[in-house]
């Protein structure tokens, strides 16, 4: 858990790392922690490639994530209950777009 002083932990935090990624390697940090650094592919039935759950305070953060030590993004969020973020990445463009929101996301 990342602890900013006195701020109490949230209910439910997930980064959900979504489409487009084929065996592609993606690091992701919260305040410049590290949480996840590996490879990844997306399972096209889905569209959905990892969720990663993560402790943390309620606040405002800043995500960060890098596509193979090339592409880059960061997106600052504030939570005080329960948040997902879907990062997703497009590798036409090289772009990486990210979804924030408080309710969760359904996998069919």
């Amino acid at each position: 858990m990342i602890d900013h002083g006195k701020e109490e932990p949230t209910d439910l935090f997930e980064v959900h790392l979504q489409r487009w990624y084929n065996d592609t390697p993606i690091e992701v940090r919260i305040d410049n922690t590290q949480i996840f650094n590996d490879t990844v592919t997306t399972g096209y039935i889905l569209a959905l490639a990892k969720i990663i759950p993560f402790n943390i305070n309620k606040g405002t953060h800043t995500l960060s994530v890098k596509i193979a030590d090339s592409i880059s993004s960061e997106t600052t969020f504030t939570i005080s209950d329960t948040l997902y973020i879907a990062v997703n990445y497009n590798s036409t463009t090289s772009e990486i777009a990210f979804i924030i929101q408080k309710n969760p996301f359904y996998y069919r």
